[in-house]
C-alpha cells in the first residue's frame, strides 16, 4: 500500500510535467520534426544514464571496498558507539544501502550531464574548418567540436572523484579504519592503501586537464587581443607541460605509497604539486607579462597580434569586405532625378507606428507587433511592430514600410472570447516609404507584391503568447473595415488535433485550464494552436541556433511569411576576438552571448495561417551548420529548394551587421603597431538625437567591452548610430540594391571625433546578397551624422521652439546618408507629433544637408530644390540663410498654412490643436518674409502670434 500510495502521489506531483513532454512530443510532430525531438530525448537519456551508472559505480564499488576491510573493533570509545549501529545496520542490510546511496549519488551527479547534448552531439559528428592553428598544428574543429566535451568530461570525472574520496573516507571512518578519539595510530594502513589509489586517480585526472588545458591557451584573455600571446606561450605553455609532468610524478608516488602504506609520499606528491602549479602556473607568467610583455608590448606581442587579426576577420565574416575611396563631391542639380535621392526613405518605421495602429489598427484587438514603436533610433531591431522592405511597385523595385495587422490578447474578456473567438491576426499593411500624402500622412497601398494575401489570417506573429483553438462550436472573429464579422472556418493543419479525451486531458494540464478538457464547444475536429510567437517557435525547435532580434513578414506567393535569420556562433575559433554584444537590442539572441565566430547560415520561415516553419541553409559552407544537419538530415532544406519569391525578401541581417561594423573600424588595420595604439581606428559614427531635447545625447545599456573589444563604455559617452535599410545604386554599380548603411568616424577616446571617415553598405540583393562594401573618406573629413543632426537642430532651433510647444513635438526620423555618384547629401524627415493617444503623426518637413549647408521644405522636393536650385552650390561656399525663399513664396506659404488652419476649425469635430500650430507656421513665415521685405530684423519668432480662436468663420493674421 505505501508503494502503491507513493506510486499515486508522484505521477500526481509529475501530472503536469509528463502533459508537457506529452503535448511537446505532438508539438513537433505535427510540424514534421518528430525525428528532432526523438534524437534529442535519445541523446539525454543516453547521456543521462552512462553518467549515472559511472558516478554510482564508482560509489557503490569503493563504499563496498571500504566495508569489505573494516577492521574488527575492540573497546569502543566514547562517541563511537555511533560506529557500532553503523556496522548492525550494514550487516543486515549493506547491500541495498550501497545500491540506494550509490543510485541517488549517481543520479545527482550524472542527470545533469544531459543537458551536455548539444556538446556531444557535435563531439561525435563535428565537421573540419579547413584550417589549422600556429600553435599546435590542429584543425579548428577540434576547438569548436572536440575540446568542450573532453573538457566537461574530465572536469566531471576530476568532481566525481573528489566526492567519491570525500563518501569513501566517510565510510572508513564509520567502519573504524580511521579513529580520531584513540592514542596512536589512527588511520589504518588498508584506508591508506584505499585513498593513496583514490588519489593517484586523481593525480592522473589532473595531468590529463593539464594537457588539454595548452589547448584551452586560446580562450587566453592575459594579452593586447584574445587568445595565447608572447606569455601564454612563452610562459605559460612550458608551465602546463611541466605540470603535466609534476602530476604523473604525484601518481606514481602514490602508487607506490600503496605498499609503503604512509603518509611521508602523499604529502611529498600533494606539495610538489602544489608549489610549481603557484611558481610556474600563476607567479612566473605574472612576472614575464609584467616585466618583459609590457614595457615592448608592440614587438612582443607583434606575431600574436596578426594572428588575431586574421582569425577574427575571417571569423566574423569581414575578410571579405571590399574598399573603395569617395570623392564626397558637392551634388548637382541633377541629384534631383536620382534614383537614390526619388527611393530616399521619408516614412521612418518608428515615427509611422501610431499611424498604421490608428488609421489601421481596425479594431482594439488587433496591434502592430508589440503594441509599441521601435524606440527611437534604435532601428527596427528592437522587434517594434514595422519593418522595411522592398516590392516591385509600377513596374519599378521601391522601398516600403510594412506591418502585419496581429492579434492583441489583451482585454479580450472571458476564455471563450480569448482562445475561441478571437483567434488571429488580419492582414498586411503596406505604406510606400518614399513618399507621403498631402496632410503629411503615410500612402497606404491597396496591394504588395502585385496582390493581397490569399490569406489573410494571422494565427502566429511576431508577439502573440498563449494558444487559441479553431474549429470549435464558437464561430471565430475578425474585423472587416470597421466593422465585426464572422471569419471563414479554419482550413490549415496548424496546430495540435483535440481528437481524444487523453489530449484534451493533456493540454488541459499544460496550460492550467479545464476549459480545454470540459468545454463541449471544443470537438473531436477542434485544433490547438501554441507557440504562436515566431522567435519561441524557431527557438523551440531548433534551440542550438540564435535569432536576430527583428523578424519581418512577407507577401511570398499570396501568402504572409514570416522570415527570421538565424546564427550559427562558437566562442571557440582559435585567435578570433570576443565580440561585445552591449549594443545589441535586448530582444536579440546574440546579446550577452560570448561568440568569436559568427554565420547567418539559417533563413526561417513561418507561415502566418498554419504555422509552418521551414529552414534554410544559405551559408553551407558554415562548419557548424554542415554538422547540425548531419545530426539533423530532416529539418534543414537545401539553399537550392529556396524560391525565387522568398530569396528576393532576404535581408541581410541588422544584429550581424551592427557586429561586423563595431569590429571592422580596427580590425581593417593590419599594422599592429597602429593597431595597439588606435592611431587610426574608426567607431561606428555617433547617433544623431530623434528630438529636440539635447539631453537626448545618452550612452546605450552599459557594456564592459566596446570598439574590438578593447573599449571600455566611460569612452563610449553616445549612443551609436543603428544600421538602416535603404534602396541605393552604391558608387561603381549599376543598379540600386536593397541595403544596409552604417557609417564611421575616427576613434577618440573621449568619443569628441564625429567627422565622417567611411560608410558601408551590406546587400540585400539575389545576386549580390552579403557582399560588404566600404567607402572611404578622404581629408578634409565632412561632418558626421552627429554633426549633421546638431548643426541642423541649430540652424532651425526658431523653428523647432514653434513647432516643439505644449500640445504637440518634433520627432526626427533617421539621418540617411545618401550617395548621388561621387557626390554625398543627407536626408531627414521630421515628423510633428500631436498629444493624445488617437493621433497620427504626420511629415512635417524634410530637410537636405549638402556639406556644410542644410536646407527645409515641406516635402522632399522642395528641399532639393531649395539645396540644389538649378545649380549645385560648393560644399565648402559660406552657409547661406537657410531655405532661401523669396518674400512671395514665404507670403504663398503663410497663406497655405493659414489656410489648413482655418480648415481645421472647419471639420465636423474641430482640431484646435492642429489650428494653433498651424497659425504658429504662418506667423514665422511672415516674419521670415517681413525681415526679407525690409531688411531689418523682424520680431522674434517666439513672439506670440494671433492664435486666438476666433467666433466667426474668417481669420486675418497681418505682419
Amino acid at each position: 500500500m505505501v508503494l502503491i500510495l507513493a506510486a499515486l502521489l508522484f505521477i500526481f506531483m509529475s501530472a503536469r510535467g509528463i502533459a508537457g513532454f506529452f503535448t511537446d512530443v505532438l508539438w513537433f510532430r505535427s510540424l514534421g520534426f518528430g525525428s528532432v525531438f526523438t534524437s534529442v530525448l535519445q541523446t539525454k537519456l543516453i547521456l543521462g544514464f552512462v553518467f549515472t551508472v559511472v558516478a554510482a559505480l564508482a560509489v557503490i564499488v569503493n563504499t563496498f571496498a571500504a566495508d569489505r576491510m573494516a577492521p574488527r573493533l575492540h573497546d569502543l570509545g566514547p562517541g563511537e558507539q555511533v560506529i557500532m549501529r553503523y556496522r548492525e545496520v550494514m550487516e543486515l542490510r549493506g547491500r541495498w544501502v550501497r545500491l540506494a546511496f550509490g543510485l541517488l549519488f549517481g543520479f545527482l551527479a550524472g542527470a545533469p550531464a544531459a543537458g551536455r547534448w548539444n556538446d556531444w552531439l557535435l563531439f561525435s559528428n563535428g565537421s573540419t574548418f579547413g584550417t589549422k592553428d600556429p600553435i599546435f598544428g590542429k584543425d579548428a574543429g577540434f576547438y569548436v567540436f572536440k575540446l568542450p566535451f573532453i573538457s566537461f568530461v574530465l572536469d566531471w570525472l576530476f568532481a566525481a572523484a573528489v566526492i567519491c574520496l570525500l563518501v569513501t573516507t566517510a565510510v572508513h571512518y564509520m567502519n573504524g579504519g580511521i579513529r580520531l578519539q584513540v592514542v596512536g595510530r589512527r588511520v589504518a594502513s588498508h584506508v591508506k592503501l584505499h585513498l593513496s589509489i583514490l588519489l593517484s586517480i586523481l593525480a592522473l585526472l589532473k595531468a590529463a586537464g593539464y594537457y588539454f588545458d595548452q589547448y584551452r591557451l586560446f580562450g587566453s584573455t592575459r594579452g593586447a587581443v584574445n587568445g595565447p600571446g608572447y606569455t601564454d606561450v612563452r610562459a605559460s605553455l612550458p608551465a602546463i607541460t611541466l605540470l603535466i609532468w609534476i602530476s604523473a610524478l604525484a601518481a606514481i608516488l602514490l602508487i607506490v605509497n600503496v605498499w609503503q602504506r604512509g603518509w611521508r609520499l602523499p604529502i611529498i606528491a600533494v606539495g610538489l604539486w602544489a608549489l610549481v602549479a603557484f611558481v610556474a602556473g600563476q607567479l612566473y607568467p605574472a612576472g614575464v607579462q609584467r616585466f618583459v610583455v609590457t614595457p615592448d608590448e608592440s614587438q612582443r606581442e607583434k606575431i600574436y597580434l596578426e594572428r588575431n587579426i586574421a582569425a577574427t576577420k575571417v571569423a566574423l565574416g569581414i575578410d571579405q569586405v571590399t574598399e573603395k575611396p569617395f570623392a564626397a563631391t558637392a551634388p548637382t542639380a541633377s541629384a534631383k532625378t536620382s534614383t537614390n535621392v526619388t527611393n530616399a526613405r521619408i516614412l521612418d518605421p518608428s515615427a509611422a507606428f501610431d499611424a498604421f495602429k490608428n488609421l489601421q489598427g481596425l479594431k482594439g484587438y488587433y496591434r502592430f507587433g508589440d503594441g509599441v514603436g521601435a524606440p527611437p533610433s534604435s532601428g527596427e531591431g528592437s522587434r517594434g511592430g514595422l519593418d522595411v522592405d522592398r516590392y516591385v511597385r509600377d513596374g519599378k523595385v521601391q522601398p516600403v514600410v510594412i506591418g502585419v495587422r496581429e492579434l492583441n490578447p489583451a482585454g479580450l474578456g472571458s476564455w471563450e472570447n480569448a482562445h475561441l473567438a478571437y483567434t488571429h491576426g488580419s492582414g498586411i499593411v503596406a505604406a510606400a516609404a518614399n513618399s507621403a500624402a498631402s496632410d503629411g500622412r503615410p500612402v497606404f497601398l491597396d496591394a504588395v507584391a502585385g496582390t493581397q494575401p490569399v490569406r489573410t489570417g494571422v494565427y502566429v506573429g511576431e508577439h502573440m503568447p498563449g494558444y487559441s483553438v479553431v474549429r470549435t462550436g464558437r464561430s471565430e472573429i475578425e474585423a472587416s473595415g470597421t466593422t465585426d464579422t464572422v471569419a471563414p472556418v479554419y482550413e490549415g493543419n496548424g496546430g495540435v488535433a483535440l481528437d481524444s479525451g487523453t489530449r484534451r486531458a493533456a493540454f488541459a494540464l499544460r496550460f492550467g485550464e479545464w476549459n480545454l478538457f470540459g468545454s463541449n464547444l471544443i470537438s473531436t475536429q477542434s485544433r490547438i494552436i501554441y507557440h504562436r510567437d515566431v522567435v519561441e517557435r524557431v527557438s523551440t525547435l531548433a534551440p542550438f541556433l540564435h535569432l536576430d532580434s527583428d523578424p519581418y513578414a512577407a507577401v511570398i506567393d499570396g501568402k504572409i511569411t514570416w522570415i527570421l535569420d538565424a546564427y550559427t556562433t562558437t566562442d571557440a575559433y582559435p585567435y578570433g576576438q570576443l565580440v561585445p554584444t552591449g549594443d545589441l537590442p535586448s530582444s536579440s539572441g546574440l546579446k550577452g552571448l560570448d561568440f568569436n565566430y559568427i554565420r547567418n547560415s539559417v533563413k526561417a520561415t513561418v507561415d502566418a495561417y498554419d504555422g509552418t516553419v521551414k529552414l534554410y541553409v544559405v551559408d553551407p559552407t558554415d562548419p557548424l551548420i554542415q554538422t547540425y544537419q548531419k545530426i539533423f538530415p530532416t529539418l534543414f532544406q537545401s539553399k537550392d529548394l529556396i524560391p525565387q519569391t522568398l530569396a528576393e525578401h532576404f535581408r541581410y541581417p541588422q544584429d550581424m551587421f551592427s557586429v561586423q561594423t563595431q569590429m571592422w573600424g580596427r580590425y581593417r588595420i593590419s599594422d599592429t603597431e597602429k593597431f595597439l595604439q588606435n592611431s587610426i581606428a574608426w567607431d561606428v559614427a555617433q547617433a544623431p538625437a530623434t528630438k529636440q531635447d539635447p539631453s537626448q545625447r545618452q550612452s546605450t545599456t552599459p557594456s564592459s567591452v566596446g570598439l574590438g573589444g578593447l573599449q571600455t563604455v566611460t569612452e563610449r559617452a553616445e549612443r551609436r548610430v543603428s544600421p538602416y535599410y535603404s534602396l541605393l545604386q552604391t558608387p561603381g554599380s549599376e543598379k540600386s540594391e536593397f541595403v544596409l548603411v552604417r557609417t564611421f568616424v575616427p576613434y577618440s577616446k573621449n568619443d569628441d571625433r564625429r567627422q565622417l571617415t567611411a560608410f558601408m553598405t551590406a546587400s540585400s540583393d539575389p545576386g549580390t546578397y552579403g557582399k560588404l562594401r566600404a567607402y572611404t573618406l578622404g581629408e578634409p573629413l565632412p561632418s558626421g551624422p552627429f554633426l549633421v543632426s546638431d548643426d541642423a537642430r541649430q540652424q532651425f532651433s526658431s523653428d523647432l521652439s514653434l513647432l516643439d510647444q505644449t500640445g504637440s513635438s518634433v520627432q526626427f526620423g533617421d539621418l540617411q546618408l545618401i550617395p548621388v555618384g561621387d557626390s554625398l547629401m543627407w536626408i531627414r524627415p521630421w515628423f510633428l507629433l500631436a498629444t493624445g493617444t488617437t493621433t497620427v503623426p504626420k511629415l512635417e518637413s524634410v530637410t537636405v544637408t549638402v556639406g556644410k549647408r542644410t536646407f527645409r521644405g515641406a516635402t522632399l522636393d522642395e528641399a532639393l530644390k531649395n539645396a540644389l536650385g538649378n545649380d549645385a552650390p560648393p560644399a565648402t561656399a559660406t552657409p547661406a540663410p537657410v531655405g532661401v525663399q523669396s518674400v512671395e513664396e514665404l507670403l504663398s506659404e503663410a497663406a497655405r498654412l493659414q489656410g489648413e488652419a482655418q480648415a481645421a476649425l472647419h471639420r465636423p469635430i474641430p482640431s484646435f490643436d492642429e489650428y494653433r500650430v498651424k497659425s504658429e507656421q504662418a506667423y514665422a513665415k511672415l516674419l521670415e518674409a517681413t525681415r526679407l521685405a525690409t531688411g531689418k530684423s523682424a520680431p522674434t519668432a517666439t513672439s506670440a502670434p494671433p492664435t486666438t480662436v476666433p467666433s466667426n468663420t474668417s481669420t486675418t493674421v497681418t505682419a
